[in-house]
């Protein structure tokens, strides 16, 4: 066999193929020929018959995962940093942004642009924002903004809800 240069993830993938491969031959004892290996065991792997593959190990861990991605709907790239503000938020309705950026250990900055991403207007130009809260001067303190759920924001913390609780 001539070698030849490849890139690293061709090479992996082909050595996680040939790890799976139906390509093995036993002898009559039973015993799995791998290239040079001589490995023992009572069946060989093949991809379509993998026991493991898509196998429920923890329900409870599936209900969680299920509602993390109920947050593609809005953006399939959202950041866990702006769903965990979002969380904070929801769980917090009327907060000062003050009080989220110490709960969550958030910089100023990193406040603003997760709160301006959730709320009409993202940073970046021509890119709306998600629209899941609104950001409202604190009638007792003008220099402070309340973080409060829309209506969109609400009808989110319902289906979080229903997915994780049933």
């Amino acid at each position: 066999m001539a070698w030849t240069r490849r890139s690293s993830a061709t090479l992996i993938y082909t050595l996680v193929d040939s790890c799976y491969s139906t390509r093995v031959r036993k002898d009559t004892q039973h015993r799995t020929y791998i290239g040079v290996l001589n490995v023992t065991h009572p069946r060989t792997m093949d991809r379509g018959t993998d026991p493991w593959k898509d196998q429920l190990t923890d329900s409870q861990i599936e209900k969680l995962f299920k509602t993390m991605k109920t947050f593609m709907i809005f953006d399939p790239e959202m950041p866990l940093q702006l769903q965990l503000t979002f969380l904070y938020i929801a769980s917090h309705d009327g907060c000062h942004k003050q009080a989220m950026e110490a709960a969550l250990g958030y910089s100023n900055a990193a406040g603003s642009r997760n709160t301006d991403y959730l709320a009409e207007i993202h940073r970046y130009k021509n890119k709306p924002g998600l629209k899941l809260i609104s950001k409202e001067r604190d009638p007792s303190n003008l220099r402070r903004y309340q973080l409060v759920l829309t209506k969109s924001g609400k009808q989110l913390v319902d289906t979080l809800k229903e997915q994780l609780y049933g």
